[in-house]
């Protein structure tokens, strides 16, 4: 009889882990994140610049995404929004970007926020994690036996494959990211092997795309938790200063402002040149963006143009890579502050549930945004959906099924 009452507890401890908002968000997220990467892979390229039969089928399958995404909200209507005065703002704010940028994306992007309310923050990492491994991999192995198409690049004797995708540099961000959300997983703590394992591929896809920032990243982060993992992630309450606690949560706001300040001061054969050097000559593209374009409050239309297979022929390149100054261009200085508040908002979240390791995830993350463009792009980063997660409920749940047990 024990037994019987012992098993049946445990079974609804389970049942509050995988609720139906969980299970009808990480549904709807992982087609979601499936359809944008698969998007930007040789599947979706059409040489006219127009699209193909899986280009539309994507697009038809991403808007079941959001429908199962939308009932997932209608679902838990009935439920306190904790966080709802952060959504109305930011409601507020995404409404008037997508009227100056006219970038319809911004809606979904606020739809797949509001859905993540409440999700096991474990569980949306984890269902980004398995759906960028997934379409990674695939691409990855079919371009390599011939499945699909590897377009390869020479620029300057700078010999890149584009591994399955339309930019060469997008295999080793998505993988640099799930990095990033597997340490997550891991709660900071990484062992040699596992060190080994993920720095060969990350030197592989390296040595194909000469992606060198992502290769970096991943180096010097898994190194970092590799030495660190194990203190950050031991159980305690923070015991930071106050002031350093401050500063920690105001690194979004230093870094964009950093990050813009370089590009709005770079000249030409001035002290910067090395830097932009190093940069690919990023400061020198931002400095021209600033020039031409202009940085508002509310943001303008843009077409940027870059290097990828679906940009060709389609006018000057303009593309600008450091995140914090694309969102000020497009959607202008108040949206900008308020992507950066959500990100101070998850450090805040990260300290407070003793979860040293997300915090310094947000700074890799914060560091790799000045020059990639990635920092608001769900498909490959998912931790700024945590600023409305629960990072708590699967621990809670995992001690009650314990305490049951």
């Amino acid at each position: 009889m024990t037994g019987c009452l012992t098993k049946k507890r445990v079974i609804i401890s389970l049942r509050r882990y995988k609720s139906a908002s969980d299970v009808l968000f990480c549904t709807g997220f992982f087609i979601y994140v499936v359809t944008l990467i698969m998007d930007l892979s040789m599947w979706t390229f059409a040489e006219d610049g127009g699209g193909n039969s899986t280009a539309s089928a994507m697009k038809l399958i991403r808007y079941l995404a959001y429908a199962i995404m939308a009932v997932k909200i209608v679902y838990d209507f009935s439920v306190e929004y904790k966080n709802f005065k952060y959504l109305t703002v930011f409601a507020g704010v995404a409404g008037l970007a997508l009227l100056t940028s006219k970038n319809t994306m911004i809606v979904f992007y606020f739809l797949v926020i509001l859905a993540a309310r409440g999700v096991s923050a474990r569980m949306i990492i984890s269902t980004a994690l398995q759906a960028q491994g997934l379409t990674l991999s695939i691409a990855v192995l079919f371009s390599q036996i011939g499945l699909l198409v590897d377009y390869i690049t020479d620029r300057s004797g700078r010999i890149r494959h584009f591994m399955g995708f339309q930019w060469a540099t997008t295999s080793a961000l998505i993988f640099l990211y799930m990095v990033f959300e597997y340490i997550y997983l891991k709660k900071g703590r990484i062992n040699i092997p596992e060190f080994a394992i993920i720095n060969i591929f990350s030197y592989y896809l390296y040595i194909m795309t000469d992606s060198r920032m992502s290769f970096l990243l991943v180096l010097a982060s898994t190194l970092f938790f590799l030495a660190f993992g194990g203190v950050i992630s031991k159980k305690r309450k923070p015991s930071f200063r106050r002031l350093f606690t401050w500063i920690i949560i105001a690194m979004p706001w230093i870094v964009a402002a950093a990050s813009i300040y370089l590009h709005k001061i770079f000249i030409k054969g001035g002290s910067l040149d090395k830097l932009n050097v190093l940069l690919s000559n990023r400061l020198n593209y931002g400095h021209q963006a600033i020039d031409n374009y202009g940085i508002s409050l509310l943001g303008k239309k843009m077409v940027w143009i870059g290097y990828g297979l679906n940009d060709t022929g389609k006018g000057t390149y303009n593309y600008v890579d450091c995140s914090y100054l694309r969102i000020a261009i497009e959607y202008g200085l108040i949206f900008l502050a308020m992507i950066l508040f959500i990100y101070s908002l998850v450090i805040y979240k990260a300290y407070k549930n003793g979860r040293k390791d997300l915090v310094w995830i947000t700074l890799f993350i914060l560091l790799i945004s000045v020059t990639e463009s990635r920092l608001f792009n769900f498909a490959f980063n998912p931790f700024m959906l945590l600023a409305f997660s629960s990072l708590r409920k699967f621990e809670v749940t995992r001690k009650a099924q314990g305490s049951e047990v």
